[in-house]
């Protein structure tokens, strides 16, 4: 087709509309149009390289044993699947067995698996096809670690997510979901014997530390939190702060609230100077922190007092 002859046409001048460098290409180039809606209409330019990227990613998807089906319902709506899969499969003979749904901009895949293994195994062949794709459109992606397993991430100065990335090794991940390599402190000491002493008055880390004469690093710090009717007792090194999303992640809630006095001195900790030596009928948990670092203060579950050497 001649150029004269194709619905929509290029722009001298890039579009005040224009957000970012890749929007005012498309804009300029004649592939989309914006509506009053907020959204874009695909002109045909731009409709013929979404086709071509939907065809790419068939071929890929196609190549590890998806079979593409068209559901007419929302993206994400996963009654709907499950009811055909219910309906349809009969035997854990007809096990693996993949699905998938090119839309635009989404693609939906659904597996059905016979054990863990086999989901595992299916599940890097996703991740290397979702490469594939990416790769074959021009892209080079980010691996990075998340709350759901990976993402394939793009930098961009207009991204709303920020990563943490490790130069050295390549580790890249979310910030809810990145771990920070933790450095062991007293390493190489022997395990000592616990001992009481008192600290009158001394009731958070920073006063503790300056009132022993340590670094927060030699301290473990109590912190305390509801989730329904369950209080949890979180250890981990003073120097170091919970983050609560992770923590909430952990625990497979949206319920989680910082204890009140009350509810501390309900189980016999003591605000202030709790410790879980000797704690009973509370959840422990345990940051690895705390397992890295040898002979650290904690508190004693006692007024005006800690304990020295406790180790995990």
């Amino acid at each position: 087709m001649r150029l004269s002859k194709l619905f929509g046409r290029t722009l001298r001048e890039t579009p005040a509309e224009a957000e970012t460098t890749g929007h005012a290409l498309l804009l300029r180039a004649g592939m989309i149009r914006p509506l009053p809606s907020g959204t874009h209409s695909c002109l045909p330019l731009g409709w013929r390289a979404i086709r071509k990227i939907q065809g790419i990613i068939r071929e890929e998807m196609e190549a590890i044993g998806g079979q593409e089906l068209f559901m007419p319902c929302p993206p994400g709506t996963h009654e709907v699947i499950l009811d055909l899969a219910r309906r349809e499969i009969s035997s854990y003979r007809q096990l693996p067995l993949m699905v998938y749904q090119v839309g635009f901009p989404t693609l939906e895949g659904y597996s059905f698996h016979a054990d863990q293994a086999d989901l595992d195994a299916h599940c890097h062949r996703v991740q290397q096809a979702t490469l594939n794709i990416l790769h074959r459109c021009g892209l080079e992606p980010l691996v990075a670690e998340a709350a759901a397993g990976v993402e394939f991430v793009l930098p961009h100065e207009k991204g709303e997510e920020t990563l943490a990335r490790c130069g050295e090794c390549g580790y890249v991940a979310s910030l809810e979901s990145a771990t920070a390599a933790k450095e062991p402190v007293g390493a190489g000491e022997e395990l000592r014997e616990i001992e009481e002493v008192a600290t009158p008055g001394v009731d958070t880390i920073a006063g503790l530390a300056e009132y022993l004469g340590l670094p927060t690093s030699r301290t473990a710090k109590a912190v305390f939190y509801t989730t329904g009717d369950q209080l949890l007792f979180v250890v981990i090194r003073g120097d170091l702060e919970v983050d609560e999303a992770k923590l909430a992640r952990l625990l497979g809630t949206t319920e989680l609230r910082p204890a009140s006095e009350e509810e501390i001195r309900a189980v016999g900790a003591v605000p202030g100077y709790a410790s879980p030596v000797g704690l009973t009928g509370v959840r422990v948990i345990v940051d690895d922190s705390i397992p890295l670092s040898r002979n650290l203060v904690a508190g004693a579950n006692r007024d005006g007092y800690h304990l020295r050497n406790v180790n995990y």
